[in-house]
C-alpha cells in the first residue's frame, strides 16, 4: 500500500518520459515544466486596411440559419414586452468611458504587430 510501489505492466513510453519527467523518471532533477499546449488564437489577419479595427467576421462568429426560424417576439410573452418597454436607466446614468474613443488609426496596426510572428 504504498505508492512507490505502483504496478506499470507496460513498459514506459519514451515519449511520456521526455514529455513528463517528474512523472515517469525515477530522480528528476532540474525540471522545468514546459507548457503542455497553447490556447487556441481566432485572430486572422485582414486582406483589407481599410476595415476599422474591430469589425464582424462571419469566418470566426458565423450565424447559424436555425436560430434565424423563431422571433423574439414569439418567445417573449406581453408581460416581458411591457416590462421592457417601461424600463428607462436614471437620468444621471452615464456610460463609463463615454468620451473614450473606441478605437484610433493606430489600433489596427498595433493589434497586428502583436500578433506578428
Amino acid at each position: 500500500n504504498d505508492i512507490g510501489k505502483i504496478i506499470i505492466r507496460n513498459q514506459i513510453r519514451t515519449e511520456y518520459r521526455i514529455a513528463f519527467p517528474f512523472m515517469y523518471n525515477s530522480r528528476p532533477r532540474r525540471v522545468a515544466i514546459a507548457p503542455y499546449h497553447t490556447p487556441a488564437t481566432t485572430y486572422i489577419k485582414t486582406d483589407d486596411p481599410d476595415l476599422p479595427a474591430f469589425y464582424y467576421d462571419p469566418i470566426v462568429n458565423p450565424l447559424p440559419a436555425y436560430r434565424n426560424t423563431t422571433s423574439s417576439s414569439e418567445m417573449c410573452d406581453e408581460d416581458d414586452e411591457a416590462d421592457i418597454a417601461e424600463f428607462r436607466l436614471p437620468d444621471p446614468v452615464k456610460p463609463l468611458l463615454e468620451d473614450t474613443p473606441l478605437f484610433t488609426d493606430d489600433t489596427s496596426n498595433g493589434i497586428a504587430l502583436y500578433w506578428a510572428p
